[in-house]
């Protein structure tokens, strides 16, 4: 997929396109595309915070940690799909690893150019704040499942 393959799909895919066209440009032209065949991390749980990636093909696995044992997948994300936001938000470490389950393609934000979409953008913070919201309902969602009913 081409990087204008890439962006067509994400504007019209998962949470970029639920933002204004002005705030997905700024983000559109920021992003580099990146490549990840199956079983790489895209990174892992507790490394250092770092920017946002928009799954453009392939799927991804959440692997969280249990208190005992070996990182576990939670779930699997399908294209359109991002991530990243929560180390972005609290500079703290990564909270779930991200693993291709499939080979991937992706946008990545950097960390730094999404900095300097927040301090130039009008309401990025709360568009940074929906996607926090679209992933903790994902999560939410995958732990009402588990449930017993």
């Amino acid at each position: 997929m081409s990087l204008q393959s890439a962006r067509e799909f994400l504007s019209t895919h998962g949470w970029l396109s639920l933002t204004p066209l002005s705030f997905q440009n700024a983000v559109f032209a920021r992003c580099i595309i990146v490549t990840f065949k199956r079983g790489a991390y895209i990174y892992r749980l507790s490394d250092p915070a770092g920017g946002l990636y928009g799954l453009s093909s392939g799927h991804v696995a959440v692997e969280g940690l249990p208190p005992e044992g070996d990182p576990l997948v939670g779930d699997l994300l399908p294209p359109g799909a991002w991530c990243g936001e929560a180390a972005f938000v609290t500079q703290q470490v990564r909270r779930v690893g991200i693993r291709a389950a499939s080979d991937c393609e992706a946008l990545l934000l950097p960390a730094a150019d999404l900095r300097n979409i927040m301090k130039t953008e009008d309401e990025a913070w709360r568009f940074l704040g929906l996607l926090a919201v679209l992933n903790t309902d994902r999560a939410m969602l995958v732990a009402l499942n588990l449930l017993v009913r």
